[in-house]
């Protein structure tokens, strides 16, 4: 695009509007970015909170049924270990169930942990390129501004130069005319 020399006070209103509303929709985008990584995210950790909350749950579910079904057996002697010819198969399963809600829980955690991890330095680097481009587009703001000062001072300049100009014109036909006026005067007083 070709620079012209001078700008008219609209032309650097309106290149002064662009700029604004260049800036705003950079925002809309970082912010529709950051929605974009946020809540996904975010749904994701709620969905995980919710199946850890599920799973212990069950666990805890699983620990009672496993004390209560203790109880159901009680001992002569309740220090003497049971023998191993009776049948605890129910409680091999129990013990294998809690141990597998268990690593799922671990699971579920870390990657919890993960994401955790990973939000903030997403939100780190929209931010940092959303300051980057209002940077960007305050120094712009700053150039049109000096260029409009500079445009300011050329045109009273050429304000004064112009005044000078009208009275320097005003002068010379005044005196012309008063020339003219003694050159009329005197050929009709000679007469």
């Amino acid at each position: 695009m070709p620079v012209p020399d001078n700008y008219s006070r609209a032309k650097i209103d309106d290149m002064v509007h662009g700029i604004y509303r260049d800036q705003e929709m950079s925002l809309d985008k970082s912010y529709k970015r950051l929605d974009d990584v946020y809540y996904p995210i975010n749904d994701q950790i709620d969905r995980l909170n919710v199946r850890m909350d599920e799973l212990k749950e069950e666990i805890y579910m699983i620990q009672r049924q496993t004390v209560v079904r203790s109880e159901d057996y009680p001992f002569i002697d309740g220090h003497t270990r049971p023998s191993i010819d009776t049948s605890h198969t129910p409680f091999r399963g129990n013990l294998v169930t809690v141990k597998l809600l268990e690593d799922k829980l671990d699971e579920i955690n870390f990657s919890q942990d993960l994401l955790k991890e990973d939000i903030p330095q997403r939100l780190e680097d929209i931010v940092e390129a959303t300051h980057a481009r209002l940077r960007m587009q305050q120094g712009c703001i700053g150039h049109l501004q000096e260029r409009m000062q500079v445009n300011e001072v050329a045109r009273e300049v050429m304000k004064n130069k112009w005044t000078r100009g009208n009275e320097a014109i005003r002068s010379f036909v005044g005196t012309w005319f008063q020339m003219i006026k003694e050159d009329v005067y005197i050929l009709f007083s000679s007469k």
